[in-house]
């Protein structure tokens, strides 16, 4: 006949300070999000702005094709 030797599982007893790293972390990290990925992100779909003056100046006088 065979022995089962059934043990239980072995419990940690943490401090929970992973719990509080992780939410450090991820709080740096949406941080830096809002600082740098949001503006790069809503860059990205701006129309290119150009600046057309309101009228154009073209001075034809004095111009010799000629000589």
């Amino acid at each position: 006949m065979e022995t089962v030797v059934n043990n239980p599982p072995q419990r940690s007893e943490g401090n929970g300070m992973g719990l509080i790293v992780g939410a450090i972390i991820l709080l740096a990290a949406l941080i830096l999000f809002f600082i740098y990925g949001l503006p790069y992100v809503s860059s990205m779909f701006r129309a290119p702005q150009m600046n057309v003056p309101n009228r154009v100046d073209i001075n034809v006088h004095g111009v010799n094709p000629g000589k």
